[in-house]
């Protein structure tokens, strides 16, 4: 979760100071696609387990379970955010095949894609992942 919360930040700073100091930093296609994927998919899974914790909590304290919709659309954001990881992969393997980035960026997108595939695995494994429930 805290690498998530610091791609999310990293995200949010250059873009204001790309915003701020007009800079004609112009990355490629496949770079800004898989930017927007993962800080989508990293916002998704953020939600998605606060608030799958936070209803589920609420909803065994109070012993009531009329807002389980709520609990199944949080469960539904880490399935949307599982198949945003996918389609992240899917756009690194192309960034590495046309080598036209730098390489940081590829070791950057590599491993906060490997951080994203062992998350999915933590929410299969603990059930969260919405296709057994």
């Amino acid at each position: 979760m805290i690498i998530f919360i610091i791609n999310i930040i990293r995200t949010v700073i250059l873009f204001i100071k790309r915003k701020v100091k007009k800079t004609g930093y112009k990355s490629c296609r496949s770079i800004k696609i898989i930017k927007e994927t993962n800080l989508v998919s990293n916002i998704l899974n953020i939600a998605g387990i606060v608030g799958t914790v936070i209803m589920a909590m609420t909803m065994i304290s109070i012993n009531d379970f009329t807002f389980a919709y709520l609990l199944y659309t949080f469960l539904g954001f880490l399935i949307v955010s599982t198949i945003l990881s996918i389609c992240g992969l899917i756009d690194l393997i192309y960034i590495w095949v046309k080598n036209r980035v730098k390489t940081s960026e590829k070791i950057y997108f590599t491993s906060l894609t490997i951080t994203n595939f062992i998350f999915i695995w933590f929410i299969y494994y603990f059930n969260l992942l919405g296709l057994k429930i």
